[in-house]
């Protein structure tokens, strides 16, 4: 990215500054100690930000604000305009963003649900549709892209399954819900918002012993890897999970009063309905997530050498 910097000041006839230069010369700029635009500019990304700067809008704004403090100062404008676009390139193409993850009900998160979920296998399979109200999702945002699931065991199961066990059809739908937690009707497409994508389907095998048991609240077991993952659009979340019947049972922590919550289930593969209403039932659940996507760094060096080719227009 920085040699990109330094081809944007060949063409625009400046000279490339290192992003430590650059930041050094900021210190200097006769602005304000108060100025939101010096603090943005001259703090170090890896260090602890104040709680009035979130650190997403940190990473966006810096490069802007060195464009910014470019054309106020002297001396040096466009060295240190070319220098600032230089450093857009590298904060923003330093590093991806790292996985996170979500615990559903959050209140469960150390604690043991009242009750169990299970798959089992004298049921010719299951339609199940969780709903969970935004409140249930703290740290979740809009553009979060929502990558994959994972169970726990109730509590007293030992570890399982005993062998490995194979589950011919299991489906994962994931969107917004078209209704309030507590209205959700009979109908699983009627349920279903606008934007809803079919995360994964197909087979799922499950290895021998992937899941622990113990008392519980156990840890969470197999992590099932979404291969279209969900944006997160804002709002309340449905989880559609259809399966065929498993080769053996396995239960799965379920917490019985979430308000927020809403569960609706049938007894059979892909059923067109959900007759069965839980209630408030909630199967607990950690989804793992990646943080909404950054500008593209091509995005902000086009914008800074926009400003160059603003500042060099400007009559002498």
């Amino acid at each position: 990215m920085a040699s990109l910097g330094r081809a944007i000041c060949r063409e625009s006839g400046a000279s490339f500054e290192s992003p430590e230069k650059i930041l050094a010369k900021a210190r200097a700029i006769p602005i304000t100690t108060g100025n939101p635009i010096r603090t943005l500019l001259t703090t170090p990304v890896t260090r602890s930000l104040p709680a009035s700067v979130p650190r997403r809008a940190f990473r966006l704004l810096a490069p802007f604000a060195a464009a910014l403090a470019a054309t106020v100062s002297r001396g040096f404008r466009v060295r240190l305009l070319a220098g600032g676009i230089a450093l857009a390139a590298l904060m923003t193409g330093a590093t991806p963003a790292a996985a996170s993850s979500l615990i559903i009900p959050g209140a469960f998160k150390t604690a043991e649900g009242a009750d169990s979920y299970g798959f089992l296998a004298e049921v010719g399979g299951i339609t199940f549709q969780q709903e969970y109200d935004a409140s249930l999702l703290p740290g979740l945002v809009v553009g979060d892209v929502i990558t994959g699931l994972q169970f726990r065991l109730d509590g007293t199961e030992p570890n399982s399954p005993a062998s490995s066990v194979v589950i011919a059809n299991f489906d994962v739908y994931l969107g917004p819900s078209a209704f309030a937690a507590g209205a959700l009707t009979s109908s699983v497409a009627a349920n279903q918002g606008a934007g809803t994508v079919l995360a994964r389907s197909g087979s799922l095998s499950i290895p021998a012993n992937s899941f622990t048991g113990g008392a519980g609240p156990n840890p969470f077991g197999l992590q099932i890897v979404f291969t279209t993952p969900f944006t997160y659009t804002g709002g309340n979340l449905l989880l559609t999970l259809t399966y065929s019947a498993p080769t053996t049972d396995l239960y799965f922590d379920l917490a019985a009063t979430v308000t927020g919550a809403q569960a609706r289930t049938e007894a059979n593969y892909n059923s067109p309905s959900v007759t069965n209403d839980l209630g408030t039932k909630a199967i607990v659940t950690e989804f793992t997530y990646t943080a909404a996507p950054e500008p593209t760094t091509a995005v902000l060096l086009l914008g800074g050498a926009a400003l160059l080719g603003w500042r060099r227009r400007r009559p002498a």
